[in-house]
């Protein structure tokens, strides 16, 4: 297995609850190589990533998962994560990936996303689906990279791809 390493501070309130913590050293993958911020504001946990690689795949592997429901353990989350490399599957990496994400009562109510496969750029953000319902999109200029990525498909080859998740 994988061991999580951190070095840090936390600041616990007076009746046990989590105040904010600061991890200048965060590694979840051996070549993670990141520091994150954690604070409490009201009922929302504001998580700031900055990394220079972060292996995503232990991340991708849980939210892909056909037999996960979405994960609200947490609660209501506001993710910014900045990072010069974000390592996925096949040997695929996004560069230069900037990614902001609100999730509120388990529904991700905000999810913007820019980053590039070599020269080709992805983005993401909120839009509506095919039935006017709230979705995920994403869109990249080299598809085989992005599918390869999130394993989803392993033969393609360049291409353009807009994904919807919903």
């Amino acid at each position: 297995g994988s061991t999580v390493q951190l070095r840090g501070d936390a600041e616990i309130g007076s009746e046990g609850q989590f105040v904010q913590g600061r991890f200048p050293i965060f590694r979840i993958s051996t070549n993670d190589d990141m520091r994150v911020d954690l604070d409490r504001v009201g009922q929302v946990n504001k998580i700031q990533i900055r990394a220079t690689q972060m292996d995503l795949r232990p991340f991708l592997k849980q939210e892909l998962s056909s037999s996960s429901a979405p994960s609200n353990a947490m609660g209501d989350l506001d993710i910014d994560l900045k990072a010069g490399v974000l390592t996925g599957y096949l040997n695929q990496s996004m560069q230069q990936a900037d990614l902001r994400l609100s999730n509120r009562n388990g529904d991700i109510r905000d999810f913007r996303l820019t980053a590039k496969f070599e020269q080709q750029l992805v983005s993401g953000q909120m839009g509506k689906g095919d039935t006017g319902q709230s979705a995920i999109l994403i869109e990249s200029g080299n598809a085989g990279d992005l599918l390869r990525f999130l394993d989803l498909y392993r033969r393609m080859q360049g291409g353009r791809i807009l994904l919807q998740i919903s």
